[in-house]
């Protein structure tokens, strides 16, 4: 419940024809950010599922619709949950209540670097700074808010030294 719902939402759509006619072939890339209970595996299964059922008529008239997990040189990045009872995290967010005002814990549907490391059971903790419109061409993010984050963290990482 924590990582909310998987979503999906179509990151391109196109055909194209070389000739006077109407293109053959439409492919259409999906961007998935699964949570359990799926994996690559069965949230596949599951979007084929959705085909044959929403397609039926179209695939019964000759038309082929193949999915597939798009191949690439990195591996894609697993979801994971840093365990709020581990002791390090309970020290860590310990600290950083009495250091920021107003903190919260959220979790993100990302597919940052952070995610290689929670993948490997490495307790993983972000601390960002204040912004908005987050990835558009009016992003922001608060100086000030950067200045005390840097602060945050040097202390945080003092602290936890100890």
């Amino acid at each position: 419940d924590f990582l909310g719902e998987t979503t999906v939402f179509v990151r391109s759509i196109g055909g194209a024809s070389t000739s006077l006619s109407l293109p053959e072939k439409c492919t259409m890339h999906l961007d998935v950010h699964y949570v359990p209970p799926y994996n690559e595996e069965n949230l596949l299964e599951e979007i084929k599922k959705r085909i044959d059922s929403d397609f039926s008529d179209d695939i019964s008239n000759g038309v082929r619709i193949n999915a597939e997990i798009a191949k690439r040189d990195t591996p894609y990045l697993k979801p994971y949950i840093t365990d709020r009872k581990d002791p390090q995290v309970k020290n860590a967010v310990n600290l950083l209540s009495k250091k920021m005002k107003g903190l919260k814990i959220s979790a993100g549907m990302t597919v940052a670097d952070e995610n290689i490391v929670g993948n490997f059971g490495v307790p993983v903790i972000t601390i960002g700074s204040v912004g908005g419109n987050a990835h558009s061409s009016r992003e922001w993010v608060s100086k000030n808010s950067i200045l005390q984050t840097e602060k945050v963290y040097v202390d945080l990482l003092r602290e936890l030294a100890g």
